[in-house]
């Protein structure tokens, strides 16, 4: 019962403060929906290109976007960390015997309530430009459990380097590049099938490949339970590898 009260009240002190700070959401949800207008509007006659395979190149995209939101608002996830730091908050949480876990997956959730509400604004808008969400209300809840795994992962990385460097320029300094490398090193804007090689290689060990396509499925309807395997055995272990390296950072922090 410790364990689970620890998890809501963090995830509730940190839900205020995602709230206290609009800007950050904001700032996450502009740039893809700006590709999605662009890219949607640039690249429709594209359906015909070898990996598309739906004629509404709006169904393709829209998944990518979703995990670009993702990206761009996990990649950043450290900077309440960094702010708690600032103003002793943190410390003052480290002197208490509340668990380490549950103060990372409390937090994780509270990013994830805000990152949900930017996934619902992308299907809004997405739906007004022409998507069909093929696997209905149930592919939407779906979507959410593979972009949750893939914000708990980046997330939980994002704050381990919070706390390891107790700054927040290496956490933006270091989201900024990788950002891009992840989202073109992926299926998310086009088909792999048009990429080379290497790229398709690279695109392997990318958990931003696997969530790109799980949605995918979801939207167009076109896959079967096996396709969905690899991107959940994946998605998983390396949910639990963030959580587990931002509570191995908080322990650190502790001693």
């Amino acid at each position: 019962m410790t364990f689970l009260s620890d998890i809501s009240n963090t995830f509730g002190r940190f839900l205020r403060s995602e709230i206290r700070t609009p800007q950050i959401v904001i700032f996450s949800l502009a740039q893809p929906l700006f590709w999605l207008l662009l890219f949607g509007q640039l690249f429709e006659k594209m359906v015909n290109v070898p990996g598309i395979s739906t004629s509404n190149y709006i169904s393709f995209l829209a998944p990518g976007v979703m995990v670009m939101i993702v990206l761009y608002s996990s990649t950043y996830g450290g900077m309440s960390i960094v702010d708690d730091i600032s103003s002793g908050l943190l410390d003052k949480f480290l002197v208490t015997p509340a668990n380490r876990t549950a103060f990372v997956i409390g937090s994780l959730l509270a990013s994830l309530v805000s990152l949900s509400a930017q996934i619902l604004v992308v299907f809004g808008a997405a739906s007004l430009m022409g998507l069909e969400m093929e696997t209905g209300i149930a592919g939407v809840f779906l979507t959410m459990f593979f972009v949750g795994l893939l914000s708990f992962g980046i997330a939980g990385l994002s704050k381990a380097l919070a706390l390891a460097t107790k700054n927040a320029q290496p956490v933006v300094i270091i989201g900024s590049f990788v950002t891009m490398p992840l989202i073109f090193l992926s299926g998310a804007l086009m088909p792999l099938e048009t990429a080379p090689d290497w790229i398709q290689t690279a695109a392997k060990f990318n958990p931003i490949e696997y969530t790109v396509k799980a949605v995918r499925y979801l939207v167009i309807g076109n896959g079967s339970l096996n396709d969905f395997i690899p991107s959940i055995l994946v998605l998983t272990a390396f949910a639990v590898f963030g959580v587990a390296i931002a509570t191995l950072a908080f322990r650190k922090a502790t001693n």
